[in-house]
């Protein structure tokens, strides 16, 4: 009897094409969160604005369901890879792990992110305007920390900046043909009530924030 030599369909090295384009989602999964949670706390800790603060929570839901999406990939490319070459298994098996990895720590990363983003400076963009009929001089800003020698301003001159900070006083000051003046909007301001005022108007010995 003659023995016939049989080939089960399973014992044919497979594809790598497809346990590759699964290790590569895998890194996807693991990496866009993880970009969109790093702009969203670099972005709402300088700015303060709820487009960043909206970014940062849709970076952790969808990071959540990638995460999930991710790990399954991974269930997938380890029992896909049995029958794939063993220098093309060890290879895809050692990127699934980085991307393994990188996944199960983007949500501590995510806590580090709310937490710093939080805690960084703002930046402040301001304006300030004389709305008097003289010239005022010497003007003075003190934001969060921030101290600013803005000069002379004419009737009607505006000044445009920027200040960072992240709690302190608030106040302009200014000298006019009625003496030295100044204006606080609070002696303890801190960055998430302050960044609501967009601009300073002084007239005369008052000053008008909003």
């Amino acid at each position: 009897m003659t023995t016939l030599d049989y080939i089960t369909p399973n014992s044919h090295p497979a594809n790598p094409a497809h346990a590759k384009r699964m290790v590569a989602v895998a890194w996807a999964c693991w990496l866009v969160p993880l970009g969109l949670g790093m702009v969203a706390m670099v972005g709402y800790g300088l700015t303060r604005r709820d487009a960043f603060a909206g970014l940062g929570a849709l970076a952790l839901m969808g990071g959540t369901v990638a995460a999930l999406g991710g790990l399954i990939l991974m269930v997938l490319t380890y029992s896909f890879t049995a029958r794939v070459e063993p220098e093309i298994r060890s290879r895809l098996r050692s990127r699934a792990s980085v991307a393994l990895v990188g996944i199960l720590l983007n949500f501590p990363i995510a806590f580090i992110c709310v937490i710093v983003g939080a805690s960084l400076p703002t930046r402040i963009h301001l304006s300030v305007s004389n709305a008097g009929k003289t010239d005022v001089i010497d003007v003075h800003l003190d934001v969060l920390g921030t101290q600013v020698d803005i000069g002379d301003l004419k009737p009607g001159e505006r000044w445009s900046g920027s200040v960072r900070g992240k709690q302190g006083r608030a106040a302009v000051a200014w000298t006019d043909s009625g003496g030295r003046h100044e204006s606080v909007w609070d002696e303890y301001a801190d960055s998430d009530t302050f960044w609501t005022i967009d601009g300073i108007s002084i007239s005369g010995d008052e000053a008008v924030w909003d």
